[in-house]
């Protein structure tokens, strides 16, 4: 086989003679022999026992082995790429095989600091895998955790709900039994002085009635077993019901309750009226609280603004309780619809009460599909306006009055 010769004074380009001789990597080449017929530079400088060794050098050891079967299969061009290790180094060597040059020729580039980066940073990913893999196990851990927590929470809520519903009917029982037998003492013949101690008795347990029954509905609806009902009903008559009860709770203010119903509205309607009587009264309730003077005003009216919630069929109707009380500012109007909150402690001291009617009425408004606003301003009133989507009745053929 002839040999070939990479020197300046060879057959090949002299560019080509002096690209390879200087290039920074080492260039070998080798005969079908694998005997060294030619080195760079940089094979010379950085394999200096390449030339004695050949090719039992460490840097071409078992090549013959790996190129035999090669050289056997093809006549034609045959690449060929590995890593090699020498001296805590680490060589991409590339080899070239011309078979009608008779020549293999093997370019070597150091590729160690490119091969631990590599390791490193599959190190790194790995580390990573394992920190996410970690981190998401946690995260479930938390997860269940939180579930656990917030069954717990529910289980509470509902033991809570149920203790208070069992302890407002216990309650509710012999104090009913209590204000239903101080009317009727009050009815039988008595002094100035114990008439006024009986009225103290019935006013007292009337207004421990009323909380018990707050405690009672707030009970309700937190355990969630509050439910809608569509019952037909005629408004007019349900405004009336309201207006009665209200009227004997400002028995002893002078105070103007006026009501009007707009005659667009039709007479029957479809909807749970013991829901809707509930948080009209809660509203008027709250206004002749907190009302010494002037007047508190009902209205129902046929809402004409597009509502996107809306069920088909259904009308929006409006209602607004309007008092000339207190008023409220931005702040407490926030707070309003927290549980076992007022405005501020000296309204408690002075006015009493839970604070749950208006967190009631919140409550079954939403339960019913419905919207609430408020409008008020210190020391000229408020204004309490909801709206809830009700049915029209079949059986309504004419408009209310007013």
């Amino acid at each position: 086989m002839a040999k070939v010769t990479l020197t300046q004074d060879s057959n090949l380009d002299p560019r080509l003679s002096f690209f390879t001789e200087w290039n920074p990597n080492p260039i070998i080449g080798l005969n079908y022999l694998y005997e060294i017929i030619y080195m760079n530079f940089s094979a010379r400088a950085q394999f200096p026992t390449l030339d004695n060794q050949g090719k039992h050098h460490p840097i071409l050891v078992n090549l013959p082995e790996k190129l035999n079967k090669l050289l056997q299969k093809s006549d034609d061009l045959v690449l060929f790429s590995q890593d090699i290790f020498y001296l805590s180094r680490i060589y991409d060597q590339q080899i070239f095989v011309i078979p009608d040059k008779d020549a293999i020729f093997i370019y070597l580039h150091d590729v160690t600091d490119k091969r631990r980066m590599e390791e490193n940073l599959k190190i790194l990913n790995i580390e990573l895998e394992n920190r996410v893999i970690e981190r998401t196990l946690e995260l479930q851990r938390e997860k269940e955790s939180a579930v656990v927590l917030a069954e717990k929470a529910q289980a509470a809520n509902l033991a809570k709900s149920s203790f208070l519903t069992m302890m407002s009917h216990e309650l509710r029982t012999p104090l009913n039994g209590v204000v239903s037998m101080t009317s009727l003492l009050l009815d039988t013949p008595l002094n100035d002085e114990q008439k006024d101690y009986a009225e103290i008795i019935r006013l007292s347990g009337d207004m421990l009635l009323s909380v018990i029954n707050n405690i009672l509905d707030y009970s309700k609806c937190e355990s969630g077993h509050a439910q809608v009902e569509k019952i037909e009903f005629r408004l007019q008559d349900l405004v009336k019901e309201c207006i009665s009860i209200s009227l004997g709770h400002m028995h002893k203010k002078d105070l103007k309750l006026t009501a009007f119903i707009d005659n667009s509205i039709p007479e029957y309607l479809i909807g749970d009226p013991i829901k809707i009587r509930q948080i009209i009264n809660n509203f008027l309730n709250n206004a002749i609280k907190f009302t010494e003077q002037g007047s508190i005003t009902l209205n129902v009216k046929l809402d004409e603004m597009e509502h996107a919630n809306i069920p088909p069929g259904c009308l929006s109707i409006l209602f607004e309780v309007i008092d000339t009380g207190i008023g409220m500012t931005s702040e407490v109007q926030a707070r309003l619809f927290q549980p076992f909150e007022q405005g501020d402690s000296s309204i408690t001291r002075k006015y009493g009460g839970t604070g749950l009617g208006l967190v009631i009425s919140k409550f079954l408004i939403d339960l019913l599909k419905g919207t609430l606003s408020i409008d008020s301003t210190v020391g000229k009133g408020s204004q309490f306006s909801f709206t809830l989507p009700l049915l029209t009745s079949p059986k309504s053929t004419r408009k209310v009055d007013h």
